[in-house]
């Protein structure tokens, strides 16, 4: 029955990806505010959130272009997904910004202005002061929420313009917002000339947690929990607001601010409005504002990765149902949709799971729940597999379940007690205790890396245990036995190489050698790769070491392709004490594949060499000619 299931989904799968009479395709979204607006409205049922890094990231930049911003990408998938492509921008140094706007400001000259008073739909009064700044009437009423309109008369063409908040003796705190605590918020700003809508970017000189600037002029009004506010900040607040295009000379602006936030009487006490005929010299650039303002609405949703590029799909619940870090740089727009409709189907097939578990008691419910769970954890769905976790350990709280062991591995108690017959009773009675744990037939379903993982723990007696030494190449030929294709596999079986104990290559992965055989040794290294040298051109290669026992040469690094030198840099270079780096420098050619090549390290061990390499850093490099050779 199971083989039957699995040839359907699969045989499912290809007739979903092969036919497109099944979809009218899937439909993009500028931003994750938009797509958090489309899945309450609308019927899509599953976000993709592509995560290409911005500019600082080249194989997502690359992605975006030759896949995910295809049709075909869009024609492949079904109507029930949103798709959207995330820049995730390097940090911005707010407080250098603001320290830009203010010696731009103290430099720029105000234009003459009008300004109406305003009318407040509440019934609020404002009275003008000799500084032009409009102060709340003493007595006036202080409603729960209020909106404001008024026109601003501009004599010069202008470009930016300034909303000072200003403190007063006569409001709460001396304000300048007119809540119990001073402080007020701006929900929505909005500006129109002759009837058209002014598109704004803002920034502030003070915000208050998500209360941003930007927020206050995203044309949102649905929200009552967004908009600009400086908290309990007893001191003069100034918004900059940058239009998209200059307000021309003799316009009357209509203004509109809106008070709406779902804290009571967080409406303004006392401000004034500027306006600036050209954007101050210094001042960060309409580019810049739109950035921030993009990132701002990219926060509806908590979507981040740990190795860029990325692929995260979420459910309608704005959970994570599965995810794909660290994306090949020559995925296509087939890749992409068949990664996206694999963790549907996962999606679907765990909820399937649930459901039939529903209806069952005893072991057979624990062993539905923990075949969902298995699936949700490898999918990276920790929101829906952390709550079944603790579900399952109630049903089961004595672990009499493989299943539930599975599940519940507790591998800290683990670790505690082997560290605790270590020190009370020696070394011998931890690995008998770590085979016994080994061999329980309630451990029979560990996965591999839980199994390796184990194992680890007798692989680390071992290697400090003098008289024993040698038993460290058994456990970690017991790790590789149990799957050689997971990282401690990989890692297991690089260590027996390069310790010349198996024929095994390190061409499989293993980065950082920790055991370097007495001589002269050639280590292929191919894990992260692909990553690193995403384009032909110049890099630079630091190699540090944390050792200072046995002093090591470095003498060559080469690309290799295919068994074949391409480029080396070849000279020698010691690393005899702690804190020692070798610097290389290769010019990788064209057409050269990054998931091809291997990078050869020739290194010379007189003494041979028991510690790790700390580190191999790959970056780009801008040689005497002044290219880069990654542009």
């Amino acid at each position: 029955m199971i083989n039957i299931y699995k040839d359907l989904k699969k045989w499912s799968l290809i007739a979903l990806l092969a036919s497109p009479v099944l979809s009218m395709g899937a439909t993009r979204v500028q931003d994750l505010t938009e797509a958090k607006k489309r899945f309450t409205e609308g019927k899509e049922k599953y976000l993709a959130v592509f995560l290409h890094g911005s500019d600082w990231c080249v194989s997502g930049e690359k992605i975006k272009a030759q896949a995910w911003d295809q049709e075909a990408l869009v024609k492949a998938l079904p109507e029930s997904m949103l798709l959207c492509a995330v820049d995730h921008h390097e940090s911005f140094s707010m407080s250098q910004y603001r320290k830009d706007v203010k010696r731009a400001l103290a430099r720029a000259k105000p234009v003459d202005i009008k300004c109406s008073a305003p009318v407040s739909k509440e019934g609020i009064t404002y009275v003008e002061q000799e500084d032009k700044s409009w102060l709340v009437k003493k007595g006036a009423p202080n409603p729960k929420n209020d909106v404001l309109s008024m026109e601003m008369s501009i004599e010069k063409e202008t470009s930016f313009l300034r909303l000072t908040m200003l403190t007063d003796d006569s409001l709460p705190h001396r304000g300048p917002g007119r809540a119990k605590n001073g402080n007020f918020v701006i929900t929505e700003l909005e500006m129109t000339v002759d009837g058209k809508k002014l598109k704004l970017n803002a920034m502030a000189s003070h915000e208050s947690g998500d209360l941003t600037a930007g927020s206050a002029v995203d044309g949102d009004f649905a929200i009552q929990k967004n908009g600009w506010s400086v908290g309990a900040k007893h001191i003069n607040h100034e918004l900059y607001i940058l239009p998209d295009k200059p307000i021309p000379s003799g316009a009357v602006v209509k203004i509109t601010i809106h008070s709406l936030h779902s804290s009571k009487q967080h409406t303004l006490g006392r401000y004034k409005w500027d306006a600036f005929s050209k954007v101050p010299k210094g001042f960060p650039s309409n580019e810049i504002f739109s950035t921030m303002q993009q990132d701002l609405r990219n926060k509806s949703y908590k979507v981040a990765s740990w190795n860029y590029p990325a692929l995260v799909c979420l459910d309608k619940e704005g959970q994570v149902v599965g995810r794909k870090d660290a994306l090949d740089i020559e995925l296509s727009s087939s890749e992409i949709a068949k990664q996206l409709t694999e963790i549907i189907a996962k999606a679907n097939e765990w909820n399937a799971l649930v459901t039939k578990a529903a209806d069952k008691k005893g072991d057979e419910k624990i062993a539905l729940l923990a075949q969902a769970w298995i699936l949700m954890r490898a999918a990276g769905a920790s929101a829906y597999y952390k709550p079944l976790e603790k579900k399952i350990s109630k049903l089961d709280p004595e672990k009499r379940s493989s299943w539930t062991c599975r599940v519940t591995s507790d591998y800290g108690a683990i670790a505690a007690e082997q560290k605790r017959l270590t020190e009370k009773d020696g070394k011998q009675a931890a690995v008998d205790y770590l085979d016994r744990m080994l061999a329980d037939p309630r451990l029979s379903r560990l996965s591999s890396d839980q199994r390796q993982s184990l194992i680890m723990r007798k692989y680390k007696v071992y290697r400090f245990w003098k008289e024993q030494r040698d038993k460290q190449y058994d456990a970690l030929q017991e790790m590789a036995k149990v799957d050689p294709t997971t990282i401690l596999g990989i890692g297991a079986n690089g260590i027996l190489a390069a310790a010349g104990k198996t024929e095994i290559s390190t061409r499989f992965g293993w980065t950082n050698p920790k055991f370097i055989p007495i001589g002269l040794n050639k280590i292929d290294v191919t894990l992260g790769v692909a990553l690193n040298f995403y384009r032909p051109g110049w890099y630079k290669i630091t190699f540090s070491t944390t050792s200072s026992k046995k002093p090591i040469t470095m003498k060559s690094v080469s690309c290799v392709v295919k068994g074949k030198e391409l480029v080396t840099d070849r000279h020698d270079s010691v690393m005899g004490k702690r804190g020692d780096v070798s610097v290389y420098h290769l010019n990788i050619p064209e057409g050269v594949k990054p998931k091809d090549m291997v990078l050869r390290l020739e290194i010379d061990a007189p003494e041979g060499h028991e510690h790790k390499c700390s580190g191999i850093y790959v970056q780009p490099y801008l040689p005497a000619d002044g290219k880069f050779g990654w542009r």
